[in-house]
């Protein structure tokens, strides 16, 4: 092997390391008689808090992925809909999505996205620990309350 070539596999090694040490993003959906307030002080753990989202009425956090006990203390309040894992801009991209519209002949396949439970569904169907039964999907804890 060349210089070049270790240098390359030393870069590309940092970058490796660099991108599983930032936290991942989780989007958190709170049933609607829940304030974010009380559901922070029910999980008792610091939480950076990247944005609130009103139209799940939650937020979306920087967790790192090994932080189990964040994750199962947020679980453990009753009102939470879903934890899910979402890419850093998952927010971002459809807000400027529905920001530049459509075409009029399009309105059938995207109107749907501008419906309030929209995220919720979207979301809660990609969390981990809700699972399907032949009645319908339930959370592995009891999620008590509204959307």
């Amino acid at each position: 092997m060349t210089l070049s070539s270790y240098l390359l596999y030393a870069l590309l090694s940092l970058a490796t390391i660099a991108q599983s040490c930032r936290p991942s993003v989780w989007a958190v959906g709170l049933s609607k008689n829940q304030t974010l307030d009380n559901h922070l002080r029910i999980v008792d753990r610091p939480i950076t808090i990247q944005e609130r989202r009103s139209e799940i009425n939650g937020y979306t956090a920087s967790i790192a992925d090994d932080d189990k006990t964040t994750l199962e203390a947020i679980r453990k309040d009753p009102s939470v809909g879903f934890v899910t894992k979402i890419h850093q801009d998952y927010f971002r991209k459809f807000d400027e999505f529905i920001a530049a519209g459509w075409d009029e002949d399009d309105r059938d396949f995207y109107e749907h996205m501008l419906y309030p439970r929209y995220q919720w569904d979207k979301l809660r169907f990609k969390d981990p620990e809700i699972i399907e039964t032949d009645t319908g999907r339930l959370r592995r804890s009891v999620f008590s309350g509204d959307i």
